[in-house]
């Protein structure tokens, strides 16, 4: 996992994708890893595209998942998604998805771009 994270700090996505693709067991950290790597380098259609495929292939997300993915909310401009997203963890039972400070910081940051467009 450390090779991945290295790569998508790099800005090295393409070869991240490969190295994720290549995986022989994708869990929850190598899917949230690659979301998160989407996101913050400015790939949110790639990053939301990723999330939809972990869903589909079973996987649960997590908290840091969430994280990533409302981050490409928010780079995407998707504000009521993001909100939906946030409300869903709130409601949430599930102690693993439910949001910390670094959800409501990202929560901030998603509606300020949402208020500058």
């Amino acid at each position: 996992m450390h090779g991945l994270t290295c790569m998508l700090k790099c800005g090295s996505i393409d070869l991240a994708r490969n190295l994720f693709e290549e995986m022989s067991h994708r869990n929850v950290i190598s899917w949230s890893t690659m979301i998160g790597g989407y996101a913050v380098n400015g790939e949110s259609e790639k990053a939301l595209d990723l999330f939809s495929r972990m869903q589909n292939e079973g996987v649960q997300p997590n908290y840091v998942t969430f994280l990533g993915v409302l981050s490409a909310f928010g780079h995407a401009g998707l504000g009521s998604e993001g909100r939906n997203l946030f409300n869903y963890m709130v409601r949430s039972k599930n102690r693993n998805i439910q949001p910390r400070k670094e959800h409501y910081a990202c929560m901030v940051n998603l509606l300020s771009r949402i208020r500058a467009s």
